[in-house]
C-alpha cells in the first residue's frame, strides 16, 4: 500500500476552504485591503480598487495606498501598528462620480503562525450622511419654530411632567416656571368663563393624555409677576408611539385676552345698537306721521290758496272784461242818442248807425277774445285782412268824440292828429280797433279836467306805428308791472292814477304781429307806440315770447309770436314830436 504525504493532503484540503474564503472577501459589502508585516498591499478585494481607483495588483505602501483620500491616513495607519483599538473616522474619498464620504478603519493583524500586519476596512457612509445632515437641519428648524411660536406649547409625557416648553411657555409665569401638569393647575387657578372652577382631572391636557381631543377650549387663568387674570385658549392632543400607545400630550395655549373684551364690547355695542335701532325706529314712525299729517295740511292749504287765486283770477278777469264791454258800450250809447236826435237826417243817421255797427264789431271782437283766451285756442290767421291804420284810427276818433265833453268834467279836449296815407297792415280789423278805443279811452279818463291826445299813423321803412298820447297822469309802478296782464283792472279803487292797459291778445297776436311799447309813471304824462310790419306778407313767422327793456322806451317790451316785427307794447311819455320807432327786441 503507498503511502500518502500529510502536506500534499492537507494543502487538498485547504484548497475549497481558502476558494471560499476568496468569494468572502470579495462579497463583503465593505473595502478591505491587507498589508503584511512590511506594510505592503498583498491583497484587496473589488471595493477597495472601487474606492481608491487602483487595480489593487501592485505591492504598494500602505502610507501610497490611498491617494484620492481627502485627509491624512498617517495617525491612524500608525495607531494600528502599535496595536490600539478600533477607531473609524468618516474621510471623503474624490471619484469618477463626485465626492464620497467614507467610514475607515485600521486593524492590526494579531502574529500567527510567524504572521502579522494591518487589515484596512472602508464602508460608503454617503447617503447616510445626507440623511443625517437634513435630519440635523430639520431639527434645528423644528426646534426654531417651536420656540419663535406666540403661542405657549407644552409637551408632557404620559405622567404628566414637563418634558418640553418654548420661550413663550417660560414666559407664562415668570420665575415659577412649572416642572408637571399638577403645577401648572394650582398656579393657573383654572376657570370656566362663567366663573365655574375647573378641576385637575378637567384638565385640558390632562384629558388629552387620557386620549382625548381638545379643541378650543376657553379658560380664565391666572399668569404673569403679578397673577393677573387672563383668557386663553387651549388646544390639547395626546402622543402615540408607533403602536397607538399614548406617551404623553402636547398643549398650545393663546392668550384671547384682548380678543375675549373686544368681543364683549361688540356684544354690549351690538344691544345697544338694536335698542336704539328700536327706539329709532318707534321715533321715525312717529315723525313720518308727523310729516304725513302736515303734508296733508299743507296740501289742503294749498288748495284753499289755489281756490283763492282761482277766483282772483275769475275776478280780474271780470273786472277787465267789464272795462272792455264798458268801452264798447259807450260809443253805443252816445251814437245811439244822436241818432235819436237826428232822426230825421238821413246822412247823420247813416253816419250814427256805422258808429254803432263798429263799436258792437269791438265789442264782438271782445267777446271772441275772452272766449279764445278762456278756451287757450290756437291763434288763426283765416279771419286776417289788410287793414288800414289810419282810417281805424279815425273811426275810433269818430267813435269817442262824443264823449269827450263828459269825460273832460267841464275842460277842454285839444286833438292833435297826423295819419300818413298807406299805413296798412295784416290783422284783425275788430281788435285792432278795440286797441285803439281802450287807449283813447285811457287817455280820456287820465285828462280828467282836459287836455290834448295825440293820434299818429306813420310808416319807418317796412314798420307802420300808431302813437296814442295824451297829457294827463301816468300809471303807479305798482300797476305799471301789471300793464301786460291779459284783463288786469284799470285801476285799484280810490286810485287817481290810471292804467293805460294792454289791449290784450288779440292785437299781438295778429298775423301783423304789432308791436307796442309803453312809458308811464305817476304825475307824469303818458303814451303809447304800437307799430307793425307794414308789409305783412313777407314777415316771416316765429313761435317765442319774451319779454325784455325797450331800449326807445326805457321799458320793458313784450314780443309774442315773434316775427322780425314782434310786438311790443310800451306806455311813454308823448314828446313834442313823434315817437321814435322802438328797438326791436330779440327773439329766440
Amino acid at each position: 500500500m503507498a503511502l500518502t504525504d500529510p502536506a500534499i493532503t492537507d494543502t487538498e484540503r485547504l484548497l475549497p476552504q481558502l476558494a471560499r474564503y476568496e468569494a468572502l472577501f470579495e462579497a463583503v459589502p465593505l473595502a478591505v485591503a491587507v498589508f503584511d508585516e512590511r506594510l505592503l498591499l498583498t491583497r484587496a478585494n473589488a471595493r477597495y480598487r472601487e474606492l481608491t481607483s487602483t487595480t489593487g495588483n501592485e505591492p504598494v505602501q500602505i502610507y501610497d495606498a490611498f491617494p484620492n483620500a481627502h485627509a491624512d491616513l498617517s495617525e491612524q495607519i500608525d495607531a494600528a501598528i502599535r496595536g490600539d483599538k478600533w477607531n473609524p473616522i468618516h474621510v471623503p474619498f474624490q471619484q469618477v462620480g463626485g465626492q464620497r464620504v467614507v467610514e475607515v478603519g485600521f486593524l492590526p493583524i494579531e502574529q500567527a503562525m510567524g504572521a502579522k500586519g494591518v487589515v484596512f476596512i472602508a464602508g460608503d457612509v454617503t447617503e447616510r450622511e445626507q440623511l443625517r445632515e437634513e435630519l440635523a437641519r430639520s431639527v434645528a428648524q423644528l426646534e426654531t419654530i417651536f420656540d419663535v411660536i406666540p403661542d405657549s406649547v407644552r409637551v408632557f409625557d404620559a405622567e404628566g411632567i414637563i418634558t418640553r416648553m418654548n420661550s413663550q411657555a417660560v414666559l407664562d409665569h415668570g420665575v415659577n416656571t412649572p416642572a408637571s401638569l399638577l403645577d401648572l393647575w394650582q398656579q393657573d387657578r383654572p376657570r370656566s368663563l362663567e366663573g365655574m372652577t375647573l378641576f385637575m382631572h378637567e384638565h385640558p391636557t390632562a384629558r388629552a393624555i387620557r386620549g382625548e381631543l381638545v379643541r378650543a377650549q376657553t379658560l380664565s387663568v391666572r399668569r404673569g409677576t403679578d397673577g393677573g387674570k387672563q383668557v386663553i385658549e387651549v388646544n390639547s392632543n395626546p402622543i402615540r408611539d408607533e403602536r397607538g400607545r399614548i406617551r404623553g400630550a402636547v398643549t398650545v395655549e393663546r392668550n384671547v385676552t384682548e380678543r375675549t373684551r373686544l368681543a364683549q364690547e361688540l356684544e354690549e355695542q351690538v344691544r345697544r345698537s338694536a335698542a336704539l335701532y328700536e327706539r329709532v325706529s318707534t321715533e321715525a314712525e312717529r315723525l313720518e306721521r308727523m310729516v304725513a299729517a302736515r303734508t296733508q295740511e299743507l296740501m289742503e292749504l294749498q288748495e284753499a290758496r289755489s281756490r283763492d287765486r282761482r277766483l282772483a283770477a275769475v275776478g280780474q278777469l271780470a273786472a277787465g272784461v267789464m272795462h272792455d264791454v264798458n268801452n264798447a258800450l259807450n260809443p253805443i250809447m252816445a251814437a245811439a242818442y244822436l241818432l235819436e236826435l237826428n232822426a230825421e237826417d238821413p246822412s247823420a243817421v247813416r253816419d250814427y248807425a256805422a258808429r254803432i255797427a263798429k263799436a258792437a264789431e269791438t265789442g264782438a271782437a271782445t267777446a271772441a277774445r275772452v272766449g279764445r283766451f278762456i278756451r287757450q285756442d290756437p291763434l288763426k290767421g283765416s279771419d286776417e285782412d289788410l287793414v288800414n291804420l289810419s282810417v281805424v284810427a279815425e273811426e275810433v276818433v269818430a267813435m269817442t268824440r262824443s264823449l269827450w265833453a263828459e269825460r273832460a268834467q267841464g275842460g277842454r279836449i285839444e286833438l292833435i292828429r297826423d295819419f300818413a296815407p298807406g299805413v296798412i297792415v295784416s290783422g284783425i280789423a275788430g281788435e285792432i280797433r278795440e286797441a285803439l278805443l281802450n287807449l283813447i279811452q285811457n287817455a280820456l279818463d287820465a285828462m280828467g279836467g282836459g287836455g290834448t291826445l295825440g293820434l299818429i299813423t306813420r310808416i319807418a321803412g317796412n314798420e307802420a306805428y300808431v302813437e296814442v298820447g295824451d297829457t294827463g297822469d301816468g300809471m303807479s309802478a305798482e300797476i305799471r308791472d301789471r300793464a301786460f296782464e291779459p284783463f288786469s283792472p284799470r285801476r285799484a279803487p280810490g286810485d287817481p292814477v290810471w292804467d293805460f292797459r294792454r289791449f290784450t291778445v288779440s292785437p299781438s297776436a295778429t298775423a301783423a304781429e304789432p308791436r307796442s311799447s309803453r312809458k308811464s309813471a305817476a304825475g307824469r304824462r303818458s303814451g303809447w307806440c304800437f307799430h307793425s310790419c307794414s308789409r305783412p306778407q313777407t314777415c316771416p313767422r316765429r313761435s317765442s315770447v319774451r319779454v325784455q327793456p325797450s331800449a326807445c322806451c326805457s321799458s320793458r317790451t313784450m314780443t309774442t309770436g315773434g316775427s322780425s316785427c314782434a310786438p311790443c307794447w310800451s306806455r311813454m311819455a308823448i314828446p313834442s314830436k313823434p315817437c321814435p320807432p322802438c328797438t326791436k327786441g330779440s327773439l329766440d
